[in-house]
């Protein structure tokens, strides 16, 4: 919290500006000056990430609210300012001229989600048996600052409530709040939802627990533009 602090000070302190790009932004904040981890940068996206695999993990379970969450980790070749594919990029998509603070977290994958697919090895209840798709019980939550860049870096954020986990993707997209999208995307419609440019850690919210606790195995099958992954992830439901 104490970083997000800084950098929404460091904000409102920086005046964003193509046509100097070495201007200072104040006298209390000299430029170039990190502050824990946090400085002043061209370009609002610090790295992005190419498709080379992904990560399939448990992320929680609440029985109270009858939900279980697991997550997508985009893996990859990364590229910083120092790459010529990295500014490309950046010039692509108009992430050429941000001059202001930043959290160095910040990231992207360079590609698209063209759908998510997640079915069930065991029987997961009397609607869902064995290979059934969990779609119609699933919602994918991502982020993205890609709206937030092709509007000139105008703070036009979504920040959709999560239903009964808003409080959980509050606290993990903490330093995301102010520039990032943070949507939810029911996963069939995925595939029409124009999801670019985004963070490289994915979220599925399953809204229904299995009939009974244990040891559940799943196929989650993730397409991008030219790439699909299809990895089984065992869960203990407890």
């Amino acid at each position: 919290m104490k970083n997000v602090i800084i950098f929404l000070f460091a904000v409102l302190l920086t005046v964003i500006s193509c046509g100097d790009k070495n201007e200072v932004v104040s006298d209390i904040v000299p430029d170039d000056v990190i502050l824990e981890g946090i400085v002043r940068r061209e370009h609002f996206i610090n790295r992005y990430y190419d498709v080379n695999d992904v990560t399939i993990g448990r992320r929680g379970v609440n029985h109270e609210s009858d939900y279980f969450v697991i997550s997508i980790l985009v893996n990859g070749s990364k590229y910083s300012s120092n790459d010529d594919k990295y500014n490309q990029i950046a010039k692509q998509i108009g992430d050429t001229c941000w001059n202001g603070y930043n959290d160095p977290s910040y990231a992207a994958v360079n590609d698209e989600i063209k759908s998510i697919d997640v079915t069930c090895v065991d029987s997961y209840d009397d609607k869902h048996g064995e290979g059934s798709s969990l779609s119609d019980i699933s919602t994918v939550v991502l982020a993205s600052p890609y709206n937030f860049i092709k509007s000139g870096y105008k703070d036009e954020r979504k920040f959709e409530e999560i239903d009964s986990i808003a409080d959980y993707y509050r606290q993990y997209y903490i330093s995301f709040i102010n520039h990032y999208d943070i949507t939810k995307i029911k996963m069939d419609d995925v595939e029409n939802a124009n999801v670019k440019y985004f963070d490289p850690e994915v979220f599925i919210i399953f809204n229904k627990l299995p009939a009974e606790k244990g040891i559940y195995r799943f196929y989650v099958t993730v397409k991008f533009s030219d790439k699909k992954f299809k990895k089984m992830v065992t869960i203990n439901l407890y």
